[in-house]
């Protein structure tokens, strides 16, 4: 038990940082979104605060808290900090005034003190700029992952507040189930951003942003567009947080009227319509035009079909804008060159006597490509060559993904898919082609821009392995049969099972059966196999069926003599 005197200093010690955790207001999860934003401390001193956007003194309203830096020249040569009291009031001693600033901005009062100072000494001049923000208690309400009340810092707009406060939570009470999941969300995202935005289109409807509410202490509400805000250029949109401010982030709905801009623009996208939008509003919402962009073509649709030419000058500004209905779109074409045949650039490695690049007419052969590069090397073995051609699907790392989407509508059964997999992971970026006979002039291929053709040297063996009694490396002279290397390599085993060899293709690793008008080349492999390897549960279930088909033909052999003995 614990005596009086020890309960005291437990009191004491521990009932401080109990109020502390208490009274903080914000949670961890915003805190650590907030330090990761600023990189600073999360203390909000006069020197260490977030510092999410730059402050616009046309637009930051003052209020208590507030700390303002006040330089009078020529009368002092050292700033001042004037606080703003809690009854929205300041004490300027250098000029022996107090002003009550509520519902004035920092340059309207920078505008007041500088006429106050001409009026005692016309030489006089004020400079004042924000030393720290006031700290404002907020609410955060509706379609947010950190609903709640926080104190924060009052040089924070309305989006930076929402945008740090989403961030994913650094934190080690984070589960990886957790955080498994948001990484399927955010890669979901991504491919969804993938797949519309390369066809420019967008697959974010970014409804909430048009229409964040704000509900201010003095009971006035308003709604916010912040997409406009940050296109447009306009504070008015993404004011900076209040003292009591509530901030109420809408859900998305099912359906609403909207607009839309695709095509070549930096950021396609469909956005809620709002009355009085522009089509300037709608051009700024992409975000500039791509250099791909066709600048004498950008066309505006209405909601009935009505096409209408848009004009831009050099900055992409509209010159004719004009008011947008409900339900058009921006279409901004890409540029129409003139159809060029270009002839393909491609590369040709290895055993060649003068390896490099070289421009082909569309038509152009593998065995004149070869004698372009001045024809084969002595060390030069055709059929171990093959063709590399670049591949969209080699820069996907998901390959993981990619392969359930390819199995998904399949009509394989269970079994197959292992097999099916390891085909799959296994693919290689090379073009389907007969290199002997194309190396010899007798089938055409197909060349792309950037296709690498590789001419291996002679590896002079062939790799002989499985039920054999010496395997290993066999030296390769043309013209040998598979009986040949099988008696290099010391013969078949007594387990060997001759009629399941097969031949591996050194540049393909496709397995062929072996045949009379089957030619061995140097780098294949032979590979012997034995009895095949049958699992003993596999073992005992078909032993068990011989015995059940045992059982069932004594039976039928009963009845049937019973029946024919009568």
């Amino acid at each position: 038990m614990f005596s009086s005197s020890k309960l005291i200093v437990f009191i004491i010690l521990f009932l401080p940082l109990t109020l502390i955790s208490q009274t903080t207001g914000m949670s961890s999860k915003l805190l650590q979104a907030l330090e990761l934003e600023s990189e600073m401390s999360p203390s909000f001193g006069a020197e260490a605060y977030p510092a999410a956007n730059v402050i616009d003194p046309d637009y930051y309203y003052l209020g208590p808290g507030d700390v303002i830096s006040f330089l009078l020249i020529p009368q002092n040569t050292k700033e001042i900090e004037i606080e703003v009291y809690p009854d929205n009031t300041i004490i300027i001693p250098k000029l022996n005034l107090g002003i009550n600033i509520k519902g004035m901005t920092l340059s309207s009062l920078k505008e007041k003190l500088a006429n106050e100072a001409l009026i005692k000494n016309s030489s006089s001049k004020v400079f004042i700029s924000l030393k720290k923000p006031k700290q404002c208690i907020i609410t955060i309400k509706g379609n947010t992952d950190v609903p709640g009340v926080y104190t924060l810092p009052g040089n924070l707009t309305v989006a930076s507040v929402l945008r740090i406060g989403n961030k994913f939570e650094v934190s080690n009470s984070i589960t990886p189930v957790e955080m498994q999941q948001d990484y399927i969300e955010k890669n979901n995202a991504r491919r969804a951003s993938q797949r519309f935005e390369a066809y420019g289109a967008s697959p974010d409807r970014s409804f909430w942003r048009r229409n964040v509410s704000v509900l201010h202490s003095d009971g006035n509400s308003r709604y916010l567009d912040l997409e406009l805000g940050r296109s447009m250029d306009m504070p008015s949109q993404n004011p900076y947080i209040m003292p009591g401010d509530i901030i109420t982030v809408p859900y998305d709905r099912s359906s609403y009227p909207s607009i839309s801009i695709y095509g070549e623009v930096v950021r396609p996208i469909e956005l809620p319509y709002k009355s009085g939008d522009m089509a300037s509003y709608l051009m700024a919402f992409g975000g500039g035009l791509t250099t791909n962009a066709s600048r004498s073509e950008i066309a505006y649709y209405s909601p009935n079909g009505v096409k209408k030419f848009v004009t831009i000058d050099a900055d992409g500004k509209i010159l004719n804008d004009f008011v947008i209905e409900a339900g058009s779109s921006i279409v901004v074409p890409e540029i129409k060159e003139a159809t060029v045949d270009k002839k393909p650039l491609v590369a040709i490695k290895g055993e060649v006597r003068n390896p490099g690049y070289y421009s082909l007419e569309i038509d152009t052969g593998l065995d004149e490509l070869i004698e372009k590069a001045g024809g084969l090397t002595d060390r030069a073995y055709i059929p171990l060559g093959f063709i590399n051609r670049r591949s969209l699907e080699e820069t996907n790392i998901d390959q993981r993904l990619q392969y359930l989407e390819s199995f998904l509508n399949s009509d394989l059964t269970l079994e197959d898919t292992i097999r099916y997999n390891i085909d799959f992971m296994t693919k290689k970026p090379v073009v389907a082609v007969d290199f002997v006979k194309a190396a010899n002039g007798q089938t055409s291929v197909d060349f792309m821009d950037g296709d690498i053709v590789v001419i291996p040297d002679n590896p002079n063996r062939v790799y002989v392995f499985g039920r054999v009694y010496n395997p290993g490396f066999v030296r390769f002279e043309k013209g040998m049969q598979l009986a040949d290397f099988l008696e290099k390599a010391g013969g078949v085993t007594d387990v060997a099972e001759e009629d399941r060899i097969r031949i591996i293709r050194g540049n393909t690793n496709v397995w062929i059966e072996p045949g009379d008008d089957i030619e061995i080349f140097a780098g294949d492999q032979i590979y012997v196999p034995g009895p095949q390897d049958i699992p003993l549960m596999a073992e005992q279930q078909q032993g068990q069926l011989y015995i059940a088909l045992g059982q069932a033909l004594i039976f039928l052999t009963s009845v049937l003599y019973n029946i024919f003995a009568n």
